[in-house]
């Protein structure tokens, strides 16, 4: 589908990767222009991240969006459309290309066309309203362009809009140095890292190195592989070598970001054998540790927390990463080396037809009031301790 907006504006809509890759230099251009850009929205992280996804049982539909002034590409909102369930309802969600392990989501524009193009994205999602229930757009930065397009939902007045917390992420600033950091951490958190640093320095056999030569690539994989197969997550079918897409995905990316120093493995050994490992993407002088594990047969030895006081200490030491963009839920274990977030929101925008109406009504008026209910609640879990075997 292809549309004039006005002369010398138009639009495509995409729904083949390999046509939408022909336009990766421009795309590369203008994320290159935006200091904030993410490795997520590079085309090298999608064509990795779609093609991983269609291995998966149900199947989107790419949607993406095309902006363009004359023959120069100015916007590319990255959507895709399936077929799913929405509070146990089937419906036709219009939704961003995002999932668990995407750090965030944002909007590509170029300079200058930030709100115009905006403009465009909900003008084209409202004269397509026929063709899905809600859309969703996840993870979404706290920024001007999120701000903006909530704004502008307000014009549209065939549109709900609903919004909700997607991840609340900590962040570390590597500046000011090592030992100024180290200093503002808590007596209580120093003492016990202290005390996992000297038992594994007690172990003697521990030795830990930073893979990021394409040769050492493969080998790392697998043993990175076998190590999160080892696991807590293993144990509960959650490990990298339970999900087809997550091993196909690692594997993808890691052939490119390898050759484009992007890529970079952590591990920790105990006599030459991994025990745990950050598999980490820097991008712009961002690192975004994207998985981490550690054997458990070695669990006393504390090995994933030593890899990380060593990884952050190597950060700082080494003065090439401006932010540790942890990509992780407010676990205390993060928590204990910042208290910075970034906020990552869900913007909701219902139909106006019948069934998106009740949906929204039930989502954002029903569901908190229930929420508050106790007895409610306690049905919820024990309904849910049902579903899980408990």
């Amino acid at each position: 589908m292809n549309g004039i907006i006005i002369m010398n504006i138009y639009f495509k809509i995409i729904t083949d990767l390999d046509l939408l890759l022909k336009y990766s230099d421009a795309w590369n251009k203008i994320i290159e222009e935006d200091e904030y850009a993410s490795i997520a929205l590079t085309p090298e992280w999608f064509e990795c991240w779609w093609q991983a996804n269609q291995l998966g049982p149900k199947k989107s539909k790419l949607h993406v969006l095309i902006l363009f002034d004359r023959a120069k590409v100015i916007a590319i909102f990255l959507l895709q459309i399936s077929k799913c369930t929405f509070r146990g309802v089937p419906i036709t969600k219009l939704h961003s290309c995002t999932d668990g392990i995407t750090p965030h989501f944002d909007f590509i524009i170029s300079k200058g066309y930030k709100a115009f193009a905006i403009d465009i994205l909900l003008y084209y999602i409202s004269k397509c309203k026929r063709s899905w229930d809600i859309a969703i757009f996840d993870k979404f930065r706290d920024n001007d362009k999120r701000n903006l397009f909530i704004e502008k939902i307000g014009e549209y007045k065939c549109f709900k809009c609903g919004k909700e917390s997607s991840l609340v992420t900590p962040v570390i600033r590597i500046e000011n140095g090592w030992d100024k950091f180290w200093k503002l951490k808590s007596k209580k958190f120093k003492k016990s890292l202290r005390n996992k640093i000297n038992r594994i320095n007690k172990a003697e056999k521990i030795t830990y190195e930073q893979v990021e030569k394409i040769e050492n690539a493969k080998l790392s994989l697998e043993q990175i592989f076998n190590v999160s197969s080892c696991s807590w997550k293993g144990e509960c079918c959650r490990s990298i070598v339970d999900n087809p897409i997550e091993r196909n995905f690692y594997e993808r990316i890691s052939k490119i970001g390898f050759k484009k120093g992007w890529s970079k493995i952590w591990v920790l050994n105990y006599d030459n054998i991994p025990i745990a490992y950050e598999y980490h993407l820097v991008y712009k002088n961002v690192a975004y540790p994207l998985r981490a594990d550690y054997d458990e047969a070695y669990r006393n030895l504390s090995p994933g927390s030593f890899l990380e006081y060593s990884i952050i200490k190597n950060l700082f030491d080494s003065k090439k990463i401006k932010l540790y963009y942890s990509c992780g839920h407010c676990y205390q274990y993060l928590m204990n080396w910042t208290d910075e977030t970034e906020k990552l929101q869900q913007i909701l925008l219902f139909n106006s037809n019948f069934l998106s109406n009740i949906l929204y009504l039930f989502e954002f008026l029903l569901l908190p009031i229930l929420r508050k209910n106790k007895q409610f609640m306690l049905l919820k879990n024990i309904i849910r301790g049902k579903f899980n075997g408990n």
